[in-house]
């Protein structure tokens, strides 16, 4: 027989003894650092540290279209100069905590509200942080939309700020650090290609300019992705984005770009190899 053995969870074990509505998910990670050595020269200005994190979530679903979720996590360096930064310390915090009404993956139409995770796309503008440790959650309101192809979410939402010299287990939510924005999807427009138009609108309060003058932060950004597949193995994948408004009195503009071409031969392995320029 080919058959893999199956892999063992625990929470998965746990979960085959529990009602149907009732559900845990968790996850471990470890990394160690060497974060640098040598500065300013200095003997002995060295951090070498162990990064441990602990994730544990609860969904309960008492209806098909009713579901709540809460994940909390541990996060803290062990040896870590300094001890306590925000990128490396998280203790016993709320990371997700919200209500969903209908289903946002599949269904017609969905609400979500409360701390949630947000993943735009490819995760180039607006997303949970999945390099460092503790994430990026949003308290947030999420409305989706989807008919025949087409799919129109729209949010408004607060950046949860971790400060982990005063953490009590509920980092609280950063009111004058706001992003909304509309993510649209079309799959029927171009064949075996799916096109993504976005607008964001992030707006912030006492940051400074280039001029040094204090104010408010105020923009948008306009952009749409696109991927598709082509004959004969071949992908592609185009993202641009424009950005326009101001940082307190200095005007702010700016734009970006990705493009991708690949190709996956047809072999046991499947290689692909692509091109891109962004």
């Amino acid at each position: 027989s080919n058959q893999c053995a199956p892999s063992f969870s625990p929470l998965g074990e746990l979960n085959t003894h529990l009602p149907p509505w009732l559900r845990f998910d968790g996850q471990y990670q470890g990394r160690w650092e060497d974060g640098f050595s040598g500065k300013q020269f200095a003997p002995g200005s060295q951090d070498v540290y162990f990064v441990n994190r602990i994730r544990v979530g609860l969904t309960v679903r008492p209806a098909d279209w009713l579901r709540f979720h809460v994940e909390g996590q541990d996060i803290r360096a062990f040896d870590k100069r300094p001890s306590r930064t925000s990128g490396f310390y998280d203790l016993l915090d709320v990371r997700q905590a919200y209500m969903e009404v209908g289903d946002a993956e599949k269904g017609s139409v969905a609400v979500k509200a409360g701390r949630q995770i947000f993943y735009w796309g490819e995760g180039r503008l607006v997303a949970d942080s999945r390099w460092s440790m503790p994430g990026r959650s949003f308290d947030a309101v999420r409305v989706t939309l989807r008919h025949g192809g087409y799919r129109l979410d729209a949010f408004a939402a607060s950046i949860v700020q971790i400060i982990p010299a005063t953490n009590t287990g509920f980092s609280t939510p950063r009111l004058g650090n706001n992003i909304h924005g509309l993510y649209g999807g079309i799959e029927k427009l171009v064949p075996k290609a799916v096109i993504e138009p976005y607008v964001f609108w992030r707006i912030g309060a006492s940051v400074t300019g280039e001029d040094k003058g204090k104010g408010d932060l105020n923009f948008k950004s306009y952009g749409f992705r696109w991927n598709g597949k082509l004959p004969d193995g071949f992908d592609y994948a185009i993202e641009i984005v424009a950005e326009r408004g101001k940082v307190a009195d200095s005007d702010f503009n700016a734009w970006a770009g990705h493009w991708v071409v690949g190709r996956t031969w047809k072999s046991p392995w499947q290689p692909r190899f692509f091109v891109e320029y962004n």
